[in-house]
């Protein structure tokens, strides 16, 4: 395998200005320095990540950890569209992503983070120890949390910890409104109770005397949707006008779902998600949904790690909180009282 001094020989210079050259961003305009890309090129010349790291104390990756609901994550559709949007951005940065599985055993967490293989950490959908905050701050290595619970976005805020997450509650809350607006009184959640989203549903119907009905614990799995949803309807009947759904995914479930069983959506019944994946536009009817800009969230990040290697990061802990809104299409009628 080439080394950079097998070019500098080649070239009749030093290896500094192999090095130089090699790892310079912009275009080549001096002809040495485009003799050396030519030769690095003629001699397979492949950049060693882990010496260029014991020199520079860069490596130009990032590392991503995924909690124990490793295999429910990487196949969920908001996290592929969060994940294109973010390693878009990390490639413009010249910046690589290694993704780790977790189950959250504190000695496995620290061999992963604390390996020297990496720019700096990011967490999906959860959060590190207070132990491996202090670690990773002691050693300078950055660390920020996506898309944490608002429980766990609380805490890292009191620790002075960076994290970048949504406001689920007061979008959740802002659809049901929503529904309560076009005249439905009658609204059931469908998903988790686990969840600010239900909790902002259940609020909602408080605040405003609704009945909350009994939730639909629908998810991912089809199959089991369609069984919650017959056993629901056996029970109760179509003892609803709306059905907030605790994702695009599961809404989009209960579109097919409905329309399999003779109901028509909005006619009968009127259905909404949450996150707004490409696939709410394109269902049928469009899904009415809440709208997330991963795009944007995948930007700060990118932004975020790329100021702290640079050394231009603020000294103030990035706590970001992304307010969201709902998106009106097909899959909701109005009710005259």
């Amino acid at each position: 395998m080439a080394t950079l001094s097998d070019i500098a020989a080649r070239a009749e210079c030093s290896v500094n200005l192999v090095s130089y050259v090699l790892h310079k961003k912009t275009p080549p305009t001096k002809e040495k320095h485009r003799e050396i890309l030519r030769i690095a090129n003629e001699l397979g010349y492949v950049s060693n990540r882990v010496a260029s790291a014991l020199v520079t104390g860069r490596t130009n990756n990032l590392t991503l950890i995924i909690g124990s609901d490793y295999r429910s994550t990487i196949s969920n559709v908001f996290f592929s569209v969060f994940m294109y949007e973010l390693t878009s951005q990390l490639t413009k940065e010249g910046i690589g992503l290694t993704l780790y599985a977790s189950d959250g055993e504190q000695d496995e967490l620290e061999n992963i983070v604390l390996n020297g293989m990496t720019d700096g950490v990011m967490w999906y959908m959860k959060r590190p120890s207070v132990y491996l905050n202090e670690r990773m701050s002691a050693i300078g290595l950055p660390s920020l949390s996506i898309y944490v619970p608002d429980v766990q976005a609380a805490s890292l805020e009191k620790e002075g910890a960076d994290f970048i997450t949504v406001d689920d509650y007061s979008s959740e809350y802002e659809m049901v409104s929503y529904l309560y607006e076009k005249g439905h009184r009658r609204i059931v959640f469908v998903g988790s109770e686990d969840s600010s989203r239900f909790r902002a549903y259940s609020d909602f119907c408080k605040e405003h005397s609704l009945e909350i009905l009994p939730n639909i614990p629908a998810g991912r799995n089809s199959f089991k949707n369609r069984r919650l949803l017959e056993e629901y309807i056996a029970k109760y009947g179509l003892d609803f006008t709306a059905m907030v759904c605790v994702t695009d995914e599961v809404a989009i479930s209960m579109l097919w779902l409905l329309d399999g069983m003779g109901y028509k959506v909005p006619d009968d019944v009127s259905v909404v998600g949450y996150d707004d994946i490409p696939d709410a536009k394109l269902s049928s009817p469009p899904l009415t949904t809440i709208h997330h800009n991963c795009e944007e969230v995948a930007k700060y990040a990118k932004d975020y790690f790329v100021k702290k290697r640079s050394g231009e990061g603020d000294s103030q802990p990035m706590r970001l909180i992304f307010t969201q809104s709902v998106v009106e299409r097909s899959s909701v009628s109005s009710i005259q009282e």
